[in-house]
């Protein structure tokens, strides 16, 4: 009988230690299992004509105006365990939508990093839908991170919450992320947004280090570049390319620009962290640029990821620009924090605007004055 009653006495005990296992494993269930969202099936078929109702993500027509103005956000980077440093950059950020009046926002990737990744996308997701205006995001190196995969990720944009994102995610082949934004005048399409996606790191012959625009990629742009040309009438349409990772060509643009051989503005406070970066001697290049020239398109791209560098420069006949800093998630300059602007003129050329955060103050602070592709 005492046995009976010793043992009826740890009952409580042992229930509450099952329910407390149990609700352990489920938090870091739901909390720390990554999730994948579902399996991606496009299929994209380069070898068939270029189908602009088909291919275009958006066309967003300028209307009555000469301009159409797109704000570049880089790096915003939310950091889930900082919550210190969340309101301060929701703060910055509409400052920065307020005072530009864009009439698309596009994220150059990194838009999150730490461990509860995914709850802190829907954050910003949340933030930027609110104001109305189209917003396109392309993924950083971060964004794949921990609780929330990169194809995730893209089930967040596309979850049906959020009216105004523009995103797709593509045919896996080229990654999670490449879209085309059409902006015209007239019902004419005058520029091309190209949203793509730089991926995260891969392992070289040297070791780890980023990745880059892959073949499939350049063959995804080249396909869309010609076809795009052919329905409208042969011509050639200005475009400008946004993504996270810079490019190789970077190094030798900054390079040029500080011996006076290129023009440009701004300044680099970091090393150019591209595909293959730590081989000083030889980092990769994937020929992404050449494409480029050939084709006589692209005439500005956008990338982010080295949070202190905000440097434009005209480089063979292309601007290769960093975007500023747009966050206060991991590391960051205070001189070199803000949104920069990029306005398509209605003949499909751009100019660019960096506004500078100081002092709680949105102020444009650039020496890109001159700056003007062709």
């Amino acid at each position: 009988m005492k046995l009976k009653k010793k043992m009826s006495s740890f009952v409580p005990i042992i229930v509450i230690i099952v329910v407390l296992v149990v609700g352990v494993g489920m938090f870091f269930g739901l909390n720390f299992i990554p999730y994948k969202g579902e399996k991606p099936d496009e299929i994209l078929r380069i070898d068939n004509a270029f189908n602009a109702e088909e291919q275009y993500a958006a066309t967003l027509d300028m209307g009555d105006k000469d301009e159409f103005v797109i704000l570049n956000l880089a790096d915003i980077q939310i950091e889930d365990l900082k919550l210190s440093k969340h309101k301060p950059t929701f703060k910055m950020l509409d400052k920065l939508i307020k005072a530009t009046k864009p009439d698309l926002i596009t994220l150059t990737g990194d838009q999150v990093s730490g461990v509860f990744v995914r709850y802190t996308l829907k954050k910003i997701c949340k933030f930027l839908d609110g104001y109305g205006i189209p917003w396109a995001p392309v993924l950083g190196n971060h964004d794949g991170q921990w609780n929330v995969t990169r194809n995730g990720n893209g089930d967040i944009y596309l979850s049906g919450k959020y009216k105004n994102v523009v995103f797709r995610k593509n045919d896996p082949s080229l990654g999670v992320g490449n879209y085309i934004i059409n902006i015209a005048k007239n019902n004419k399409s005058v520029h091309t947004v190209f949203m793509i996606d730089s991926h995260d790191s891969r392992t070289y012959d040297s070791g780890k280090d980023y990745d880059y625009i892959w073949q499939s990629q350049i063959d995804w742009y080249d396909w869309a570049v010609k076809g795009i040309a052919e329905t409208n009438g042969g011509k050639v349409v200005p475009s400008s390319c946004f993504f996270h990772i810079p490019l190789v060509e970077y190094i030798d643009a900054y390079n040029g620009y500080e011996e006076g051989i290129y023009e440009g503005g701004n300044v680099n406070n970091e090393e150019v962290c591209c595909a293959e970066h730590n081989n000083k001697d030889n980092p990769y290049n994937s020929g992404f640029f050449s494409k480029l020239q050939e084709l006589d398109s692209t005439k500005l791209v956008m990338v982010g990821h080295d949070h202190t560098n905000c440097s434009w420069v005209n480089y063979k006949g292309i601007t290769l620009a960093y975007g500023l800093k747009s966050g206060y998630g991991s590391y960051y300059n205070d001189n070199v924090i803000g949104g920069t602007v990029v306005k398509v003129n209605k003949n499909g050329s751009t100019s660019l605007d960096y506004y500078h955060y100081v002092n709680g103050e949105i102020q444009l602070d650039n020496n890109s004055e001159n700056y003007k592709s062709e």
